[in-house]
């Protein structure tokens, strides 16, 4: 799309929609409406936008406040006729709308069928986002459209996993056969939130404790636990929460403050003992909570495998949010429960895609088969060590911070898991400054030399780095194929993270390698998960060791991996095999 057509887009965005606010009533300029033109309910669009939004919002968060101005101007924003900190503000708060913030449902989400049909059949996460969107446009259905209309479109849902779209008769719905090769272009209209009346989402709850309390040290009342009762880690049921939140809380945003008890008690809101500005306060304080509380850890959570097993073996969606639910428990387990229990329980977080409780017996972990390590690896020198790695404002991180930037380069599902873990972390840091070093003393944080001040802004820094963060390339990623292939063969999440890693490493091979270790590392990224062997021409491999006595024989490599053997072959001459460097890890 050009830069015209663009700007046409959001023209009219503005001119359908009236002026977008900020919940703080400030007028959204055009430059920052970019960051919320994602389809309702799109996970992964607004996790890329908030993702960018934040990293361009540096300058205002660190930004000397003597020369914001030139600053800005010199990095190229446009601010329009809003001073450098009124647009900063307005900013900032676009950064906090976006994971929350949905476009009011059209005729186009309900009875465009074929707008939900544009995935690959093995692009897994493009098919889990279309699902969640529709999901959501569902969610949102019998607001405005009749039961029938709502029907059809709960069986296109259905449908989307298996990529064929339904035929519906019907006068205003498309009638459809079953694949789609042309994706169809909607506009996004945007506009101000409005109170309305909005289903709660239907979810497994977890007990929480009562004397919960919101940054500000509020007491949580009754009637609001209900938007913090998600499981552990669960995203997707945290996300419904939040847009159920944000939705009751329209009239606190937007009345004034003169009609603000008229209007609630009108809404028949229960208010209890509070005055409605502090009802308000808490209500909009306990939506800024709910993405990043998570309840305490319990036995259930650890012992009870069945709660993670509960999922069709072909919903995608339903297994992606128990997948989170067991990997955000694991990484809370070993503060509170014994190695072996935190063991078995990552076992069975890697058996979810099964469906099926697995022999607690057989859970016991492989021993780890330690690989050579060169220590003197750019790898280890600006990642383990930490000599260089710095946050934008040019803070040196700290070593207990870093687990949160080791992803592999491009694996996407790696860094959405880090992004979750350190934002969940994250949430100490609002704690009251007169107790903020005991709190973070008291539940196991090493903030080094740094003040407890320092470390949180250091914390917030690295979450808003991990999306974007890439490690430097090294020959591990190059030469090292069997670290593309360490997915069970039905972990269709795990695998889809290391198709990206592969193809990201790919897209910087051409620039730094030789094209012959490009061409072989683009037939193994071609060739990940596939049924076919891998075949790599023998005059692509540079250097063979000069011990190899047949110039045409084959040396077959295998990558055991839990149950299942990938074969690699590899034709040889009589040359010099590359040095491989590789990383000390274990796996289980």
């Amino acid at each position: 799309m050009n830069i015209k057509s663009i700007v046409f887009i959001i023209s009219l965005i503005k001119l359908v929609s009236g002026n977008i606010s900020t919940p703080s009533g400030n007028e959204i300029p055009d430059s920052l409406l970019t960051y919320l033109d994602c389809p309702i309910g799109d996970v992964s669009c607004k996790n890329k936008k908030g993702s960018s939004c934040n990293a361009h919002s540096n300058v205002c968060r660190n930004g000397n406040p003597t020369i914001l101005g030139e600053i800005l101007l010199n990095s190229g924003y446009n601010i329009g006729d809003l001073t450098p900190e009124e647009y900063c503000t307005i900013h900032l708060e676009v950064c906090d709308m976006i994971l929350t913030y949905d476009p009011p449902i059209t005729d186009d989400d309900v009875f465009n069928y074929n707008k939900y049909f544009s995935c690959d059949k093995d692009d897994n996460m493009c098919i889990f986002d279309k699902t969640s969107s529709c999901q959501t446009v569902l969610k949102y259905c019998p607001n405005t459209y009749s039961e029938e209309d709502c029907n059809k479109l709960s069986i296109v849902c259905d449908s989307i996993q298996n990529g064929e779209i339904p035929v519906l008769e019907s006068t205003n719905t498309i009638s459809t056969t079953t694949s789609i090769d042309e994706q169809v272009t909607t506009t996004t209209t945007i506009t101000t939130a409005t109170a309305t009346s909005i289903d709660e989402p239907i979810v497994t709850t977890q007990d929480i404790p009562t004397d919960v309390t919101t940054s500000s040290g509020t007491g949580v009342p009754d009637f609001f636990l209900k938007y913090l009762d998600c499981p552990i880690g669960d995203g997707l049921c945290k996300n419904e929460k939040i847009s159920s939140c944000e939705a009751h809380s329209s009239i606190c945003k937007y009345a004034t403050s003169d009609t603000l008890g008229e209007m609630l008690k009108n809404s028949n809101i229960d208010i209890g003992n509070f005055t409605p500005e502090e009802y308000c306060k808490v209500h909009l304080e306990v939506c800024d909570m709910i993405s990043t509380y998570d309840p305490p850890l319990t036995d259930d959570d650890v012992y009870n495998f069945d709660k993670y097993l509960t999922c069709n073996t072909d919903d995608i969606v339903c297994i992606f949010s128990k997948s989170s639910i067991c990997l955000a428990v694991l990484k809370l387990c070993p503060d509170y429960y014994s190695k072996e229990d935190c063991d078995t329980l990552s076992n069975v977080c890697n058996t979810i895609q099964n469906s099926a409780i697995p022999d607690i017996s057989s859970l016991t972990p492989e021993n780890p088969e330690p690989v050579n390590v060169d220590e003197n690896d750019d790898i280890f020198t600006s990642i383990i060590s930490n000599k260089q790695l710095t946050t934008p404002s040019g803070t040196v991180i700290p070593d207990s911070l870093l687990i949160y930037l080791d992803c592999p380069i491009g694996n996407v599902i790696c860094k959405n898991n880090k992004s979750n873990s350190c934002t969940s972390h994250l949430i100490l840091c609002n704690s009251k400054p007169n107790t903020l070093s005991e709190t973070l003393s008291a539940n196991g944080y090493d903030i080094g030399n740094l003040s407890p001040e320092k470390y949180c802004e250091v914390h917030k820094e690295v979450c808003d780095m991990v999306l974007e963060y890439e490690p430097p390339l090294t020959d591990e990623y190059i030469y090292d194929l069997d670290r593309y292939l360490t997915c069970d063969s039905d972990d269709t999440i795990c695998q889809y993270g290391q198709k990206e890693s592969c193809k990201s490493v790919l897209e910087l091979c051409w620039t730094y390698y030789h094209d012959s270790d490009c061409i072989n590392l683009s037939n193994v990224c071609d060739k990940v998960y596939g049924n076919n062997d891998i075949l790599i021409d023998s005059d692509s491999l540079g250097n063979i060791d000069e011990s190899t006595n047949n110039n045409n024989s084959f040396s077959v490599i295998k990558v055991v991996k839990a149950k299942t053997t990938k074969m690699v072959k590899l034709k040889t001459n009589s040359k010099k095999i590359k040095k491989v460097k590789t990383l000390t890890r274990t796996r289980y």
